[in-house]
C-alpha cells in the first residue's frame, strides 16, 4: 500500500521531540519554542494526509485519520463548550440573585484575602477600600485611594514614607496611562462597621472542563452572609493544538517532558465582557458600586490624603525610634529584621545618639547572636550621617574590623 508523504511530517515531530528529550538539546530547543512546533506539524500531518487521499494519491482509506482526529478533537471541543454555558448560566442565575446592603457612608469595604481592591477606587464610585495587613505601625490595615497625581509627586520616593507602608502608584486603562489620577496605599484602619470579603479558590473539572473556581464570601456587620461565584475556566480552543515537548519545570528543577492540547486559560466564568477583573464587576455588581467612565473620575481630597500619609510616617519613626532606644539599652532586645528603615531618612535623630549608637555596636560584637545582628542593624545607620558627625568616633570604628571582619569602614552620607 502506497504511504502518504505527508507521514513525513510526524517523523519530524518525532524527532524534535527525541532531542527534546536529551537535555543538552532539548534546552537550546526550548529557547527555540519547539514544543509549539508540535502543532503545526501535527496537524499538517493529518491535513496533508486528507489531501492525498482526496486527490487518490493513496487509497480512501487514510481518510480515517485525519476524520479521527479533527472529527474526535471537535466533538471533545464541542462538549466542553456545552459544559461551559451550562456553568455560565447557572453562575450567572446565582450571582443574579444576590444583593447586598453595602452602602459606602456607613460601611467600611475590607479586603481579607491580602489584595489591595486598587480597581474598586479606580473603577467605581467607592472611595477607599482597605486591605488587612498586621505588618505596620499603629494600623492593621492598608487603606487605598485615588488622589491626584500632583499628591503622588509630593509623596515620592521618600524612604520614611515607604518604610511607613505609603506607596504612589500610577496606572492604566488598556494601553493608555491615567495622566491625572495615581493611587495611594498607606496603613490605616476603617472607622465605619467593616463589610469583609474573603475569596477561596479550587482547582476542579466539570465535564472534563478544567476549573480554577473563585467563591467570593462578603460577611455584613451583623453577621449575614452573600456567595458569589466565579473563577476561570480553560476549554479547548476550536482548533487543535497539540503541545509535544520537554522543558525545565522551575519549581523542581527537573527536566520534563509532556504531550498534551493548549487550552484557553483564564477564560471567566462570569459574563462580563472583562478577561481579569470578572469577579471584581460581579462583586461590585452585588455591592451596588456604580461603575465610572474614566473621564468622570474624581479623586480623593489631596490634603486630607497628604496629612494622613504625614501621620503615618510620623507614627513609624516613632515606633522605630522607640525600637531604637530599645536596642540601645539592651543591644540583644527583640527589635525584628529590619527595625528602622524610615530612620534612614532621619540622620538627626542617628547624630544625636551617635555615643549610644557606637557603645551599642562594640557590645554586640561581643555578644554575639541577636546582639551581633542588632549591631548590623545599627551599623548600617553610621553611614546616612555627615562624615564629619563620625569623626570623634574614628578609632572606636576602626577597630570594630579587628573584632569581627562584617564590620568594615565604608563611606559615610554628605
Amino acid at each position: 500500500m502506497r504511504l502518504p508523504y505527508s507521514l513525513l511530517f510526524f517523523l519530524v515531530a518525532a524527532l524534535v521531540f527525541l532531542l527534546q528529550w536529551l537535555p543538552f538539546t532539548g534546552f537550546f530547543l526550548m529557547l527555540l519554542m519547539a514544543p509549539l512546533w508540535s502543532v503545526l506539524l501535527v496537524n499538517a500531518g493529518f491535513a496533508g494526509t486528507a489531501v492525498e487521499a482526496a486527490i487518490k494519491r493513496v487509497p480512501l482509506v487514510w481518510l480515517a485519520l485525519p476524520l479521527a482526529w479533527f472529527g474526535g478533537y471537535t466533538a471533545f471541543a464541542l462538549a466542553e463548550q456545552r459544559a461551559f454555558r451550562r456553568l455560565q448560566d447557572e453562575v450567572a442565575a446565582s450571582n443574579a440573585a444576590i444583593r447586598i446592603a453595602f452602602d459606602a457612608e456607613r460601611h467600611s469595604l475590607v479586603i481579607a484575602e491580602g489584595r489591595e481592591g486598587e480597581w474598586f477606587v479606580i473603577n467605581t464610585e467607592l472611595p477607599v477600600i482597605y486591605a488587612r495587613n498586621p505588618n505596620f505601625a499603629g494600623a492593621r490595615h492598608l487603606a487605598t485611594r485615588m488622589v491626584a497625581r500632583e499628591a503622588c509627586a509630593r509623596i515620592g520616593p521618600n524612604a520614611a514614607a515607604r518604610a511607613a507602608g505609603v506607596h504612589a502608584f500610577g496606572f492604566h486603562d488598556g494601553s493608555v496611562q491615567e495622566k491625572r489620577f495615581c493611587t495611594v496605599r498607606q496603613p490605616e484602619d476603617p472607622v465605619l462597621p467593616e463589610v469583609t470579603v474573603e475569596v477561596s479558590r479550587r482547582s476542579t473539572t466539570v465535564d472534563r472542563l478544567p476549573l480554577d473556581e473563585a467563591t467570593t464570601t462578603v460577611a455584613m456587620p451583623d453577621g449575614t452572609r452573600h456567595v458569589l461565584r466565579g473563577g476561570f475556566a480553560a476549554p479547548l480552543p476550536s482548533f487543535p493544538q497539540p503541545l509535544v515537548g520537554c522543558g525545565l519545570r522551575s519549581a523542581s528543577t527537573r527536566w520534563d517532558c509532556s504531550a498534551l492540547f493548549s487550552r484557553n486559560r483564564f477564560t471567566p466564568i462570569p459574563r462580563t465582557g472583562s478577561r481579569f477583573e470578572s469577579d471584581s464587576i460581579v462583586l461590585a455588581q452585588a455591592l451596588g458600586l456604580a461603575r465610572v467612565a474614566p473621564a468622570e473620575r474624581r479623586g480623593a481630597d489631596m490634603q486630607a490624603v497628604l496629612a494622613s500619609v504625614e501621620a503615618a510616617r510620623r507614627r513609624t519613626v516613632e515606633a522605630e525610634t522607640a525600637k531604637l532606644e530599645r536596642a540601645l539599652a539592651d543591644v540583644s532586645a527583640d527589635v525584628g529584621g529590619l527595625p528602622f528603615k524610615s530612620l534612614r531618612g532621619q540622620p538627626d535623630a542617628i547624630v544625636e545618639r551617635l555615643d549610644r549608637i557606637v557603645a551599642a555596636i562594640e557590645r554586640g560584637i561581643e555578644i554575639r547572636r541577636k546582639g551581633r545582628n542588632n549591631a548590623q542593624q545599627l551599623w548600617r545607620l553610621l553611614w546616612l550621617v555627615p562624615a564629619t558627625a563620625l569623626d570623634p568616633y574614628r578609632n572606636r570604628i576602626d577597630a570594630f574590623k579587628d573584632k569581627d571582619g562584617w564590620f568594615v569602614p565604608k563611606s559615610s552620607g554628605s
